[in-house]
């Protein structure tokens, strides 16, 4: 990566991390609502769903190479 492309990089990286995602909001939504199992049940599936589409990602990758 080009060094003058840094601070573009260093200033998304900022803006996303310090930014709620759809995930957060739906689980705040979901904890107000519903409690704090439920909030923790859909971080759950929440987890298992992203480590399945990285692990697809992962495999996906693996037969390019």
């Amino acid at each position: 990566m080009p060094i003058e492309k840094l601070p573009s990089l260093l200033a998304l990286i900022l803006a996303i991390g310090y930014s709620p995602g759809p995930a957060n909001i739906f689980s705040l939504m979901c904890s107000m609502r519903n409690g704090r199992k439920a909030a923790l049940r859909m971080w759950l599936g929440l987890l298992v769903g992203f480590t399945i589409a990285a692990l697809i990602a992962l495999a996906k990758q693996w037969d390019n190479t």
